[in-house]
């Protein structure tokens, strides 16, 4: 499935860049300075919790070279910029092809859909805090990436929507999986946290003072219980007596 994301600052860039790093086939539209870079260089995230950079090739155009027919089109660009959009997505577009915007306000896609009759633009919306540090390069300043999407009659609802999503479920879960460590002592916990951005497991007592002492001396705080529990030790990773419940502890940023 042929993706075309039209914006390539804070959050298409974002969205590109994680698609692209998941095996996804995926074209940023950009301009200027920051489309040479790409196309010379590769894309750049940088995010700025764990001071990491990473590098990587991304198919990128502008609208005029743009020659292909993508299956979705997720719009990143500024809602003043809309107008200068329509066109070129009328050009590109198949008769199935799909435009989720995915601004950071709500309520675009009814206003595009009306510009583009004919075929179906989705509600959506995103959740991330990205700009373009300097061309080829994007700064993430925080963790959180959602994106929402979904049609507004469920008469709309496709089989190819359930594909995006299961695209993008993938990356999402792969990630976060790969970013999910174990601690079963107070030390390693305290170690993980230093060292490796992202959840850590292990077994709580139900005691809201080691809680607080795990917030204190550790940084974290509980984020999840959940249903499906896991035995990961017998004892809790702050005191030590029995524990109850498996966690998920994690920074707040």
């Amino acid at each position: 499935m042929k993706y075309l994301i039209i914006g390539a600052g804070g959050t298409g860039g974002v969205v590109g860049f994680h698609m692209a790093q998941a095996g996804k086939d995926v074209t940023l539209i950009a301009r200027d300075a920051h489309l040479e870079s790409i196309q010379q260089k590769g894309l750049t995230l940088q995010t700025m919790w764990d001071e990491n950079t990473k590098t990587i090739p991304v198919k990128a155009s502008d609208m005029q070279h743009y020659k292909d027919r993508p299956d979705v089109i997720l719009v990143c660009v500024k809602g003043y910029s809309l107008d200068g959009i329509y066109e070129f997505i009328r050009r590109i577009a198949k008769p199935q092809t799909i435009v989720i915007p995915i601004l950071n306000i709500y309520g675009t896609g009814a206003k595009m859909q009306e510009k583009l009759p004919g075929m179906l633009v989705t509600d959506g919306c995103i959740y991330v805090s990205a700009n373009i540090k300097e061309p080829g390069v994007i700064l993430q300043h925080g963790k959180i990436l959602r994106i929402f999407f979904g049609v507004r009659q469920k008469e709309e609802k496709c089989q190819l929507l359930e594909q995006i999503q299961k695209d993008m479920f993938a990356r999402a879960k792969a990630h976060r999986d790969s970013h999910t460590y174990v601690a079963t002592t107070l030390d390693e916990m305290k170690e993980i946290a230093e060292n490796k951005p992202g959840f850590i497991k292990a077994m709580w007592c139900g005691n809201q003072e080691c809680e607080d002492k795990l917030k204190e001396v550790v940084g974290v705080t509980s984020r999840c219980i959940p249903f499906n529990q896991e035995h990961l030790a017998d004892t809790c990773v702050c005191c030590g007596k029995p524990a109850t419940k498996m966690v998920y502890w994690g920074k707040a940023y």
